[in-house]
C-alpha cells in the first residue's frame, strides 16, 4: 500500500446551455451525456491506472466553469434582472422548473457514469448566487458550488451569509429533508472562493475556466487534475524532519520524491489517450488530513521542535515554510491550492484542540493568521445556529482581504449549525465529517 492516497481525481468540464438539448427524453441523447461520459471514463482509466501500481483512489470528481454559463436558460440574464426584487411566487414557475429538470439530468448522468462530487463552478453575480447556490445544494449531495467575492465588497459578502444560513436550515424545512442537509450539513457544498483560480482538484471551490476565457475548445479538451490525502505520511516526514529550518531541504525533497511516480501515472495515461487533447494540469500538494487519528496536519505541526501546540507560537512560521516548499517542489507539475489545508471538521488534531480543556483553544483567528500565509482559508469551521449574517459576512470579508492584498486562492467553509450555541459538540452523521465543539464568533 502507498503511503499517499489520491482523495480526488478531478476531471474540468466546459459547458454550454446547448449541450441540454436533445431528442426525445433519453438521458444519453444530450451532448451533456456525451461529455461526462467521456471524461468520465477517461478519469476511470487514470483511476486503473492509480490502483495497479498499488495507491486507493477515494474520489472521481468533475468541476465545471460558471454554472451561469450553461445551467441557467437562454435570456436569463435579462430574467434575472428583471425578476430582481420578486418573490419567488412572481418568478415564472416554467422557467424555475426547467433549472431544476437541468439539474437532476445532470445528477442522474453523473449518477450513471459514477461520478462522486461535481463542482458547478462560482456564481458571478449576486442574482445567481442568492437565486440558485441553495437550490443546486439542496437537489443533491454530488452537487456544489460557491460564489465569488472580491476584497472589501460587502453585499456580496452579506448576500453569501445569507446563503449559508438557508442552506444551514434546509434540514428543517421537512422531516422528510436528506440526510446531506440536516444538522447544518449542507454548507459542506458551498463556499465563499476569493482569488481562486481554475483547475482546483478540490470542492467546493473547484472549476473550469470561464467560456468568455477559454479558446472555444474547452468542451473537447479532457482536463484533469488530482488532490491528495496524506496525514500519517506527513507527520512521518516532519517528524523525521524535526525543525523549520529543515524543511527547505528534506521535507522538500522527501515530498516531491514521492509524488512523482504519481506524476508519472498521470503523464503517460494523457499521452496514451485516445483523445490527443487529454492534459494533465498537475497536482495540488496541498497537505490534507484523514479523518484517522494519525491523519491529522495539525499533529504532524506539532512534530516540528518550534511547535508545542497547534496555533501557538511557532504555527505560522512552520505553515508559512510548508507553504513555500509546497508551492516549488522540485520537478513537480503544480495546480490548486498547494497550502496547509486545516478543515477542523476533518482533523481529530484540530477538533481535539476546539475543547474546552484543550491546553491552548483555537480560535478562528487562529485559522485566519494562518491563513495569511498558506493557501487555503477556513474550512468546516462550526459556528452557532443563530449565527448573525454580519458575523459571517466579517469571517468571509477576512478571508477576501487577505487573498486579495496577498493574491492569494482562498476560500470561507463554515458549518452553521441549527439549535447549537458555542461550547456545544456537533452531531454531525457524515462519512467526510468529525465532530468538533462549536466556535464562539466573538
Amino acid at each position: 500500500m502507498k503511503p499517499v492516497v489520491v482523495r480526488a481525481i478531478t476531471g474540468f468540464l466546459e459547458l454550454s446551455s446547448s449541450d441540454f438539448d436533445h431528442d426525445g427524453n433519453k438521458e444519453s441523447a444530450t451532448l451533456l451525456a456525451k461529455k461526462v461520459r467521456t471524461c468520465a471514463s477517461f478519469l476511470k482509466k487514470v483511476q486503473h491506472e492509480f490502483e495497479q501500481q498499488g495507491y486507493i483512489v477515494q474520489t472521481l470528481r468533475l468541476a465545471t466553469n460558471p454554472f451561469g454559463e450553461w445551467l441557467l436558460l437562454d435570456g436569463n440574464k435579462a430574467n434575472d434582472d428583471e425578476d430582481h426584487g420578486k418573490g419567488d411566487n412572481e418568478k415564472s414557475q416554467p422557467y424555475q422548473s426547467s433549472i431544476i429538470d437541468r439539474l437532476k439530468l445532470l445528477d442522474t448522468i453523473l449518477a450513471m457514469n459514477e461520478i462522486s462530487f461535481c463542482s458547478l463552478g462560482p456564481a458571478m453575480t449576486i442574482q445567481e448566487a442568492t437565486s440558485w447556490c441553495c437550490q443546486i445544494v439542496a437537489l443533491s449531495s454530488r452537487l456544489s458550488c460557491s460564489m465569488n467575492i472580491k476584497a472589501g465588497d460587502v453585499v456580496a459578502a452579506n448576500a453569501a451569509a445569507n446563503i449559508i444560513l438557508d442552506i444551514s436550515k434546509l434540514g428543517s424545512l421537512s422531516v422528510d429533508a436528506p440526510q446531506h442537509v440536516k444538522d447544518g450539513l449542507g454548507n459542506f457544498q458551498f463556499c465563499a472562493a476569493s482569488n481562486c483560480q481554475p483547475f482546483i482538484p478540490f470542492f467546493p471551490a473547484a472549476k473550469s475556466v470561464s467560456s468568455s476565457s477559454s479558446s472555444g475548445k474547452g468542451g473537447e479538451a479532457l482536463k484533469f487534475a488530482i488532490g491528495l490525502e496524506n496525514g500519517p505520511v506527513i507527520q512521518s516526514i516532519l517528524a523525521d524532519t524535526g525543525s523549520v529550518g529543515r524543511i527547505a531541504d528534506h521535507f522538500s525533497k522527501q515530498y516531491s520524491d514521492m509524488l512523482l511516480p504519481l506524476q508519472d501515472i498521470c503523464n503517460k495515461v494523457a499521452s496514451n489517450s485516445e483523445n490527443a487533447a487529454a492534459e494533465f494540469l498537475g497536482i495540488d500538494t496541498s497537505l490534507n488530513p484523514s479523518l484517522a487519528a494519525n491523519g491529522s496536519i495539525a499533529a504532524a505541526l506539532e512534530a516540528l521542535d518550534e511547535v508545542e501546540v497547534f496555533g501557538g507560537p511557532g504555527t505560522t512560521a512552520a505553515t508559512a515554510q510548508l507553504t513555500v516548499a509546497l508551492q516549488s517542489l522540485p520537478n513537480i507539475k503544480l495546480t490548486g491550492y498547494c497550502g496547509v489545508m486545516l478543515p477542523v471538521c476533518e482533523d481529530q488534531r484540530l477538533a481535539e484542540l476546539t475543547l474546552g480543556g484543550a491546553k491552548r483553544k483555537l480560535r478562528i483567528s487562529d485559522l485566519l493568521l494562518i491563513s495569511t500565509v498558506c493557501g487555503v482559508g477556513l474550512d468546516t469551521i462550526p459556528l452557532p445556529g443563530d449565527c448573525s449574517v454580519k458575523a459571517i459576512a466579517s469571517m468571509i470579508l477576512d478571508v477576501a482581504g487577505i487573498a486579495g492584498r496577498w493574491n492569494k486562492s482562498l476560500s470561507c467553509r463554515v458549518l452553521p449549525v441549527p439549535g447549537l450555541h458555542s461550547g456545544d459538540m456537533t452531531r454531525f452523521d457524515s462519512p467526510y465529517l468529525i465532530n468538533a465543539q462549536v466556535f464562539s464568533v466573538d
